[in-house]
């Protein structure tokens, strides 16, 4: 599975690390106790051996051209603040490049207002923290699922 990962937090790698981690079923005492480039390897070996490839990016504007260079993904999973464009206009961006992308989005805290009734508007799901597996792993099952829906009801839709 081929994920775009968009958040400004991530560009420090032992950040990066502890994501990738939360996609394995790898125990943390397993990379805890050797050093950064071991750790990289296990973590990335095991990722690959689950089926996942990740890409990362830092900054929205970033993503879009990333995006737009080596995308479609089978998920696209950003940040709702990062810098350049937030996560609502990048969703917007590469939904007008491509339709049938499955996003999802995720942001340290959820406060109702514009942003959360744009993501629901687009069948878009929103998590308030990827601190556990569990978490990231629900998000994903959610885009896709929510992904699935949107594109079966727009198949269902008459023809103009």
């Amino acid at each position: 599975m081929r994920i775009l990962v968009v958040d400004d937090d991530l560009e420090d790698e032992d950040l990066r690390d502890l994501f990738k981690l939360r996609l394995t079923l790898i125990p943390a005492a397993t990379v805890r106790e050797v050093d950064a480039d071991t750790r990289r390897e296990i973590l990335n070996t095991q990722l690959a051996k689950d089926g996942f490839d990740l890409e990362f990016a830092f900054r929205g504007d970033e993503a879009l051209t990333h995006y737009c260079q080596r995308g479609p993904y089978d998920l696209v999973l950003t940040d709702l603040y990062h810098p350049g464009i937030d996560g609502v206009e990048l969703a917007r961006a590469i939904r007008r490049e491509n339709p049938a992308q499955a996003l999802a989005v995720f942001t340290a805290g959820i406060t109702p207002g514009p942003f959360i009734e744009a993501l629901w508007q687009m069948r878009i799901p929103l998590r308030d923290k990827l601190d556990t597996r569990e978490a990231l792993v629900q998000l994903v099952e959610d885009a896709l699922t929510m992904n699935n829906e949107r594109l079966a009801a727009r198949l269902n839709e008459p023809v103009q």
